[in-house]
């Protein structure tokens, strides 16, 4: 585990999340043996234990009875006759979490052992050695040795049949438009249908082969690590040339279209920031207790005290690193304390959380800094990551709204909780999936022993200001049957929200 001051959870889309109950299962051979599934309901029940972030929140707030479904499931295997039937059982007591990044099949869906990968943590994939490109290599063929692709990135629903819609020239990543309300209001409207860098390939590209002429001798993992953050970088100005289009418009609304963005990864949070002049506070972020956690955040602690250590470091920045140095404290000492989760199966509270209940962010340990905090520290990005970005913030300063629906998830529900919960936008539509916080660094997968399944799960979650975990999906402020409604129907269910407004 990294701390989240250097990577946020990696977030992945919900049409790939959702445990599957289809998949192809064990053979359904004659002498079925329940004890290898028992064995592997075991480990499975243990490994969420150490690693399942969700665990008290299904348990306390939706009122999940472990005993019941330990005991229903363990005589369903017992019953099942076939292994077939056996791993039904398996994939019924996961889908009694109802958790979309809780899953559990035969073979890993290719996006989430990609993700696995590019955390680190993958536990079953081979790790090839990094490629070494050449100084003609191609944008393309860079940027797709990172699982980078093209994705449709155009709006779901009939935009032409806005009030004297008016496109602008297609950047080919994020569709745009103005549209003319009652009185001459200018609203603009921008659609951001992914938020993950590997669903845009040809921006990656054009990024790697703008900057050939100044690249000489081979790019290997450092020069491929620095050229990915330089491309991730450049995408987010894509997105602030975009709203500095709709600006020189001459639009005073602007509507944000996330509807069926099933997430992403820590791209997000500079994206977000983008549409707010306010101070945006990060959500709160809190992982599981886990060993793979203790060196970094001990290296880090370190790194604050060789800061502390520096006669020239300015007051003002002692004081802010000192506070660092005490929250990073409080952090590795709940990461070192180990929790037993086990009496939860038999329904009794285990006195103990495995979560880290010390107050961490998606930003790091602090969820807001002014810009000119901990000047003088050369790690200031690693303990709030806005300050590692060549992203600009606060490129919209007009009235906000966000269209979300039900196809709005995990890093999505990061974008849209962050900017209603500030005050910075007034969300339309449905309520956001529920699929919360997903995997830091990857995750902590697990192979069952014995039937060779698959299974992940969460280890991170997202409270928002209120306390409420994501999952718990994010309402509207203004409601609309979105899903329940064809292409035009949506563009006039818009207009007249926005016309009373």
């Amino acid at each position: 585990m990294r701390t989240p001051s250097r990577t946020l959870p990696v977030l992945i889309p919900l049409a790939l999340a959702v445990s599957c109950a289809c998949s192809t299962t064990a053979g359904d051979g004659g002498g079925y043996r329940p004890e290898p599934w028992l064995e592997d309901l075991d480990a499975l029940e243990a490994h969420m234990g150490s690693v399942y972030a969700n665990l008290e929140w299904i348990v306390e707030r939706r009122g999940l009875d472990l005993p019941a479904l330990d005991r229903r499931t363990r005589a369903a295997i017992r019953a099942a006759g076939s292994e077939r039937a056996a791993h039904g059982a398996l994939e019924e007591f996961v889908a009694a979490f109802d958790d979309p990044h809780f899953g559990i099949e035969r073979r890993r869906p290719r996006l989430i052992g990609w993700l696995f990968r590019l955390g680190g943590d993958d536990q079953k994939d081979t790790r090839e050695d990094s490629p070494v490109f050449e100084t003609g290599a191609s944008g393309r063929e860079v940027c797709e040795s990172f699982g980078y692709r093209d994705r449709d990135h155009g709006f779901e629903f009939d935009v032409g049949a806005l009030p004297r819609w008016s496109a602008l020239p297609s950047d080919g990543a994020f569709p745009a438009g103005v549209f003319v309300l009652p009185g001459d209001r200018r609203v603009g409207i921008l659609r951001i249908e992914h938020f993950a860098e590997d669903g845009y390939r040809e921006a990656c590209a054009a990024e790697w082969d703008a900057g050939s002429d100044g690249r000489t001798g081979p790019c290997g993992e450092e020069c491929l690590e620095a050229f990915r953050k330089l491309a991730s970088h450049a995408l987010a100005r894509r997105v602030v040339r975009r709203v500095a289009e709709l600006k020189a418009a001459g639009v005073q609304t602007l509507v944000v279209d996330v509807t069926g963005n099933g997430g992403g990864t820590e791209w997000v949070d500079p994206v977000t920031r983008i549409f707010s002049a306010n101070a945006l506070r990060a959500t709160r972020v809190t992982t599981v207790r886990h060993p793979r956690g203790v060196r970094p955040m001990t290296d880090e602690l370190a790194a604050v005290e060789v800061g502390l250590a520096d006669p020239a470091l300015p007051d003002s920045t002692r004081a802010v690193l000192g506070e660092a140095r005490d929250r990073l404290s409080a952090l590795l000492a709940e990461l070192q304390a180990p929790c037993d989760r086990s009496p939860m199966w038999e329904g009794r509270d285990p006195g103990c959380r495995q979560t880290i209940e010390a107050p961490s962010y998606t930003t790091g340990v602090f969820d807001w800094l002014p810009p000119g905090a901990l000047e003088g520290y050369a790690g200031r990005a690693d303990l709030y990551s806005p300050f590692g970005r060549d992203v600009p913030s606060g490129v919209w300063t007009g009235t906000l709204y966000l269209l979300a629906d039900r196809g709005s998830a995990s890093a999505t529900e990061g974008f849209v909780a962050m900017l209603k919960d500030n005050g910075a936008a007034t969300v339309v539509g449905e309520r956001t999936y529920g699929a919360g916080c997903g995997f830091l660094d990857g995750g902590l997968p697990l192979e069952l022993p014995n039937s060779g399944l698959d299974v992940w799960m969460p280890d991170c979650a997202r409270f928002r200001i209120d306390g409420t975990n994501e999952i718990e999906g994010i309402a509207p402020d203004v409601p609309i049957a979105w899903s329940d409604l064809g292409g035009s129907e949506r563009a006039r269910a818009l207009v007249e929200v926005l016309s009373h407004r």
